[in-house]
């Protein structure tokens, strides 16, 4: 079993110590597997304050997107460290009914994110956003109204 592994079933048994954070940082740092990346960030975010080079490669996701990734990266950088207002244009971007097919999740985090913290976004993000509002039943999205 890889250390990845090994932390990921950790992580959902008991959680991660902070004597578990070197060994997740070499697993992120090492992995080259997009999907298995992810979780190693998600872990990251949930358990750990912000880190430098695990916020980079958040970042890398946001510049070079890939479904399902990208997502796990907004919602580190946005959800667990709070750090939306530095990446307001990245979320905004998947506040696009139209883009629904193929970034579905990141569209669920983008959509949900701003309904849950509605107050200072710009005028474009919340004219965004209501285009999305309006189309959230057809996209399955209305359970995060």
């Amino acid at each position: 079993m890889s250390p990845l592994s090994q932390l990921e079933d950790k992580f959902r048994l008991h959680g991660l110590t902070p004597g578990d954070r070197q060994a997740l940082l070499l697993c992120i740092k090492a992995e080259r597997d997009p999907t298995r990346l992810a979780s190693a960030l998600y872990i990251w975010g949930y358990t750990f304050p912000e880190e430098p080079s695990v916020r980079a490669a958040c970042v890398r996701y946001q510049k070079q997107p890939i479904p399902g990734v990208t997502q796990i990266c907004l919602k580190v950088l946005c959800d667990f460290w709070d750090q939306w207002q530095h990446y307001e244009e990245e979320l905004a971007r998947y506040l696009d009914p139209d883009i629904c097919s193929e970034w579905y999740d990141e569209v669920v985090v983008a959509f949900s994110f701003v309904s849950r913290h509605p107050y200072g976004w710009s005028a474009q993000t919340l004219a965004r956003y209501a285009k999305v509002e309006r189309e959230a039943k057809r996209l399955g999205l209305a359970d995060f109204i």
